[in-house]
């Protein structure tokens, strides 16, 4: 599957869940946004980037994603594109979804302090900081 259709799939997946939480869920009419798409909850909007995060072929339990964006000078051509982290203003959250488990990481932006989301699922040292975050639906109700 090839990197738009892991974002594609990513997206409607979040989508249809969080439908089914009751959640309205708003998408951009046209890409090129920092969010893909919005959440109203009925008191609040989040802005909502989802990322689909593929396996690490080093650490067989460890999912990556990337937190930043590309950004190219208008000729989209590969040698120009540049790339920056998401700003506080651009996005609330980052789902991160790892397909091979069914699973969303709802991960706040203020926690994401790199340019990429590293999960590491089974780790001896528990060293996940993300795992408060796993299925927790709960900050977008």
């Amino acid at each position: 599957m090839n990197s738009r259709n892991k974002g594609a799939l990513a997206e409607y997946r979040f989508l249809s869940y969080a439908i089914s939480l009751d959640l309205k869920v708003l998408t951009p009419a046209v890409e090129g946004y920092a969010y893909d798409l919005v959440v109203d909850n009925g008191k609040r909007f989040f802005k909502i980037q989802v990322k689909y995060a593929g396996r690490d072929k080093r650490h067989p339990n460890t999912f990556r994603a990337m937190a930043h964006r590309r950004i190219t000078n208008g000729k989209n051509l590969k040698s120009n594109e540049l790339y920056r982290t998401y700003h506080a203003t651009e996005v609330d959250f980052f789902a991160v979804y790892i397909w091979n488990i069914d699973t969303f990481y709802i991960i706040p932006h203020k926690e994401v302090l790199r340019s990429s989301i590293t999960l590491n699922l089974r780790s001896k040292n528990n060293n996940n900081k993300y795992e408060a975050f796993r299925n927790n639906w709960k900050q977008l109700l």
